[in-house]
C-alpha cells in the first residue's frame, strides 16, 4: 500500500481574501508613492519661488548705475546744437575773458529782421575797412555778436575803450573806429525784449 504525501488545499474564500488584500496594498502604496512624489514637487516649487531668479555678480551693480544716472547725466552725453540766427553777449569787466560762450552776463538772440540785418551790414563794412592796427590798451570786451550758421559760426568780441575788435575764428585784432558809435548805439539801446529774446542771464 503506497502512501501519497498530504496536500493543503486552501478553502476558496480564504484564497479570494487574500488576494482582495495584497490588491488593496498594492493600491495603498501605488497611492502613497503618487503623494510623496507630488509633495517633493510642490517643496521643489516652493524653493525656486523663494530663491527668485539667479543674479550675475555684476548685473546688480550695472543695475544700480543705470538708476543713478538722471537726466544730468544724460545731458552730458548730448551735444546740444544751437539754433541758427544772431546772438548779443555782455560781458563782465575782465581782462582775462576765457570762454566767451560761457563767461557772459546776459545772452540774447535777435529776433527783429531789421535790427540784424543793420548790424550785419555794420560787420560786413567793417570788414572791408584794413587801418594798420596799433594796440592802444589791453582789451575788456564789453559785447560779443556770434553768428550761428549750419556750417559754421561767426564770432565778433568788442572792446569800446580800447577801440578793438576780435574777429575770433581768424584770430584777427582790428581796429573799428567806422562802425564804432552806430555799434554802441544798437548794442546799448536797441537790445531789448521787444528785439530779442533772453537766452540766459547770471
Amino acid at each position: 500500500m503506497k502512501h501519497h504525501p498530504t496536500q493543503m488545499r486552501l478553502p476558496g474564500a480564504f484564497a479570494h481574501r487574500v488576494g482582495r488584500s495584497v490588491l488593496i496594498c498594492l493600491v495603498f502604496c501605488s497611492a502613497l508613492l503618487i503623494q510623496c512624489s507630488a509633495g517633493q514637487t510642490e517643496s521643489s516649487s516652493e524653493t525656486s519661488e523663494q530663491s527668485g531668479p539667479a543674479v550675475s555678480p555684476g548685473s546688480e551693480n550695472q543695475s544700480s548705475a543705470t538708476q543713478r544716472s538722471g537726466p544730468e547725466d544724460a545731458d552730458r552725453g548730448v551735444e546740444v546744437v544751437e539754433r541758427s540766427g544772431m546772438y548779443v553777449y555782455s560781458y563782465p569787466e575782465t581782462l582775462h575773458l576765457e570762454d566767451p560762450y560761457e563767461n557772459y552776463l546776459v545772452k540774447r538772440r535777435i529776433s527783429d529782421g531789421e535790427l540784424r540785418d543793420e548790424i550785419q551790414a555794420l560787420l560786413e563794412k567793417e570788414e572791408g575797412y584794413t587801418p594798420e592796427y596799433t594796440a592802444r590798451c589791453l582789451p575788456v570786451y564789453d559785447y560779443g555778436i556770434v553768428i550761428v550758421k549750419e556750417e559754421n559760426r561767426e564770432t565778433y568780441l568788442f572792446s569800446f575803450r580800447c577801440n578793438t575788435m576780435h574777429y575770433k575764428e581768424k584770430k584777427l585784432w582790428k581796429d573799428f573806429s567806422p562802425i564804432r558809435a552806430r555799434l554802441y548805439t544798437l548794442l546799448t539801446y536797441q537790445i531789448n525784449d521787444s528785439t530779442s529774446v533772453l537766452i540766459d542771464e547770471k
